[in-house]
């Protein structure tokens, strides 16, 4: 039993009311004999968060992702919610934390005082502004998307619902001083910047390693000139590259050197490792089982260490990157963030010493 839990709920499957040019988990979907389990049931919900919960000691977190989690509608997490007050009846000294990423396109009034009244951490997709959002994020008719997600996204912020933003970098939107400047004027202080990800077995990139390095190290000197004006802004690598270097722990597992079981949720209650590998090889057992038996043998093959490439062994971001996510890992078995570390490690010095020193 873990002190604390985690566990990443897909009430919905794979089920969207966009059609993002990249979405890693649309591609995930035909790459296995069932492409949606449909809307996750009350039933199966309660199995699962009784299911994580029971497994903790001290608290469990719960993301609900998808697709898009709000399809799932109203009445869900409002039952979610009675599910967390009887937890906390019955364990008044447990802590559930809930957080759930969406698109924010489907945000209506109800469903924010819905997510206000369960104390919810809010993730959502935001690609910059509407000319760069609206290239790759649209609707199934082809439409953009960004004026009425960013309208919703201020219904959140409005009734002082944290927020924090994810934005997907491609070649189409890589333009560091304007998605800065974009984030900066409307008061986004939390903010994660991930590379685009290639469909399963493709080498086929959204945008190059090298492109996407250009691009951060620019991020860095942007946040860097906030930081030193007094101005703290979150961004998640950022946050990751000095929590590595002074010691602290990392909250992203990518950055771990070795993969572990996340509790991957699909809407029929059976049981992943991770987001990145919801496919039927890696199926680890059901929450609608009794009892719950998770395959262990499944699971020490996910989490087995694999051997780091010859180019590691003497790189000088090893102990920050750790070779990153295996799905995130190319034909050379290197990270698609490895250049990115590595020149921020060797091209950064006095700011990342500047930090360090005035943060310790």
């Amino acid at each position: 039993m873990d002190s604390y839990n985690f566990a990443l709920i897909k009430p919905v499957s794979g089920s969207c009311c966009l059609h993002c040019r990249y979405c890693f988990y649309r591609d995930e979907t035909v790459n296995r004999k069932v492409s949606s389990y449909g809307t996750m049931s009350e039933e199966t919900l309660k199995r699962a968060v009784m299911y994580t919960a029971g497994n903790a000691v001290h608290g469990s977190t719960f993301l609900f992702q998808g697709g898009e989690p709000l399809l799932a509608g109203i009445s869900f997490y409002q039952h979610y919610n009675e599910l967390c007050q009887d937890i906390a009846a019955l364990r008044p000294d447990f802590t559930i934390s809930s957080c759930v990423q969406t698109s924010a396109y489907l945000l209506k009034k109800d469903m924010v005082r819905v997510l206000k009244e369960g104390h919810f951490l809010v993730g959502v997709s935001l690609d910059g502004p509407e000319k760069l959002h609206d290239l790759n994020r649209t609707t199934v008719n082809g439409r953009g998307s960004f004026k009425q997600v960013f309208s919703n996204t201020e219904l959140l912020r409005a009734q002082a619902i944290p927020v924090n933003i994810l934005c997907v970098v491609t070649k189409d939107n890589a333009r560091a001083q304007e998605l800065w400047r974009f984030f900066m004027d409307n008061g986004f202080d939390y903010l994660q910047f991930i590379k685009g990800l290639a469909p399963i077995g493709s080498d086929q990139e959204l945008i190059s390693s090298e492109h996407f390095a250009d691009f951060f190290l620019e991020i860095f000197d942007l946040w860097f000139s906030e930081f030193t004006k007094g101005h703290y802004v979150s961004v998640r690598m950022i946050d990751d590259l000095f929590a590595a270097l002074s010691g602290r722990g990392i909250s992203s597992c990518d950055l771990r050197g070795q993969c572990s079981v996340q509790n991957v949720i699909e809407a029929d209650g059976s049981i992943y490792p991770c987001d990145f590998y919801v496919l039927d090889e890696w199926k680890l057992g059901s929450v609608c089982d009794s009892p719950v038996t998770v395959s262990s043998s499944i699971a020490r093959s996910f989490t087995k260490k694999l051997s780091l490439p010859r180019a590691c062994l003497d790189c000088n971001a090893l102990a920050v990157c750790k070779n990153g996510c295996r799905r995130y890992r190319g034909s050379n078995n290197l990270s698609a963030y490895c250049q990115t570390f590595r020149r921020l490690l060797s091209s950064k010095k006095e700011q990342i010493t500047y930090v360090l020193k005035h943060c310790l």
